[in-house]
């Protein structure tokens, strides 16, 4: 019987410490997220339907933050335009500034212009390391970009106990980020392997740094437990 998105067999944010490479995923039948994915209908004729659905799915998201706002003694509605404004500027300013972020924007940009240059080769063992690279090339940057973010409160100030909480939003995401990190220089390497050496150096290089700038910054990243790919009481 296949999973409805109430199923309590579901595990509880899988989805937010993930690759979204669903199709190589063993968890799918825990997401509640690929669940809601597989029952929005394919059909563009049914627009409404999709419509429909993101509405409610919106409104949930609405009243699950007003709640956890609610228990945190926040008031959401309390906040001027202006206000709100400028704790987006002091995010952006955070995070755009930080070199870690500059090089992981170097990064996309300089994998992409070899991926998209001339590279021969054809079989089922090139074609699998060119789609790993294909798919993390922007999700290493979202990644890095997220957990900066994530170092900052409510205000879009440092808050230090989220490089000190192993369970931190912040160090989660960038263990992903440094799991993304680590299947892509693994497939540089088979691809500087076929005889593309000269072209890739230069980006493993950069891939690199970035992965010991994340480890040194984030030191307790790969302590992070992820729900369901790090609980081996899930797994088994």
């Amino acid at each position: 019987m296949k999973n409805s998105p109430n199923d309590e067999s579901f595990i509880p944010e899988i989805h937010n410490y993930c690759d979204r490479w669903c199709e190589r995923c063993p968890f799918t039948a825990r997401c509640r997220v690929f669940a809601m994915e597989q029952e929005s209908p394919d059909d563009a004729a049914d627009i409404e339907t999709v419509v429909q659905k993101l509405t409610d799915i919106f409104a949930e998201a609405k009243q699950m933050l007003i709640e956890k706002a609610d228990e945190l003694g926040i008031d959401p509605f309390a906040m001027s335009d202006e206000e709100f404004a400028e704790i987006r500027r002091r995010e952006k300013q955070f995070v755009d500034s930080d070199e870690l972020s500059q090089l992981a924007d170097r990064y996309w940009r300089s994998a992409k212009e070899i991926l998209d240059g001339d590279l021969p080769g054809d079989d089922e063992f090139y074609r699998d390391i060119l789609s790993v690279l294909e798919w993390y090339l922007f999700f290493i940057p979202v990644k890095v970009k997220c957990g900066l973010h994530g170092l900052l409160d409510h205000d879009g100030f440092e808050d230090p106990t989220q490089l000190t909480d192993s369970q931190s939003y912040a160090n989660g995401t960038v263990k992903i980020g440094l799991i993304a990190i680590e299947r892509s220089l693994l497939a540089w390497n088979q691809l500087a392997e076929t005889g593309h050496a000269d072209r890739v150096d230069s980006v493993m290089e950069l891939l690199e740094k970035i992965m010991v700038q994340l480890e040194e910054r984030f030191p307790l990243a790969r302590d992070f437990i992820r729900p369901g790919f790090d609980e081996i009481d899930v797994v088994m």
